[in-house]
């Protein structure tokens, strides 16, 4: 299931969805005589990318879910864990630790560390499998907490999730009925939070690497920028509806 979830998904973000489109009607233009079809087919392929690179859309689909929790207020509860949820990373030893991981789990760890630094005595708990690469996620992660002064006794690792619903199961048998404040991104927390409800927890929602500012100009050129926050909108609303499907919450 897990492996069916990540094959399928990516061919229904815009970009190769739209170039599906495209090439399709190209096809048919070229080798059938379904000329009329093939025409619409590129055209539609072509609009369609370029509707998800305005970013107006991208922000109608974010603003939802990065909408849906407010950033994390110090003091307001006191907790024992702070679990900061895996992404992506390739473990390559020209590179410095911090370009070894994605921008959006980079910052998921300097604010699961600023949190963990809020509330002396807690533990730090960084997650995630090693996928395609031969170092777990988790282990990269802690590496990075150590080399900016977190101490290794206070990290826990947690290697073997393979994706959010394996992280809220397996971090459960770690915090148990402990508070904990969880850390991930903005657009992702809505269902985060949704999966570790399910297995019983009480997370203490802490989103973080927020793609809409308030500073951003409203304009309607297309961009790759805006393209990227509409494909992780529809990522994420797909994973809610996966979740609901398998009864995952």
């Amino acid at each position: 299931m897990f492996f069916f979830k990540k094959l399928i998904v990516p061919f229904l973000m815009p970009f190769p969805l739209g170039l599906a489109m495209f090439f399709a009607g190209i096809f048919l233009v070229w080798f059938t005589k379904k000329q009329k079809t093939g025409k619409i087919l590129r055209t539609s392929g072509i609009l369609w990318i370029l509707f998800f690179s305005l970013n107006p859309v991208a922000d109608l689909l974010l603003s939802p879910l990065e909408s849906a929790f407010l950033k994390y207020e110090p003091g307001v509860q006191t907790v024992k864990y702070v679990v900061v949820l895996g992404g992506g990373h390739i473990s390559d030893q020209r590179l410095p630790l911090s370009s070894q991981i994605g921008s959006a789990s980079l910052t998921r760890l300097i604010e699961g560390v600023k949190i963990f630094r809020e509330n002396p005595g807690s533990k730090l708990i960084v997650s995630g499998y090693e996928g395609g690469d031969k170092t777990p996620h988790a282990v990269i992660m802690a590496n990075i907490a150590k080399s900016i002064g977190v101490d290794a006794s206070d990290i826990i690792i947690e290697p073997r999730s393979k994706d959010t619903k394996d992280e809220a199961r397996m971090i459960k048998d770690i915090v148990m009925d402990d508070p904990f404040v969880l850390v991930t991104s903005a657009s992702h927390m809505k269902r985060a939070v949704a999966l570790f409800k399910f297995h019983g927890l009480s997370p203490v929602p802490a989103p973080t690497y927020f793609r809409i500012k308030g500073s951003d100009t409203f304009t309607l050129m297309p961009s790759r920028d805006s393209l990227i926050k509409s494909e992780a909108a529809i990522h994420e609303y797909l994973g809610i509806v996966w979740a609901n499907l398998v009864g995952q919450t």
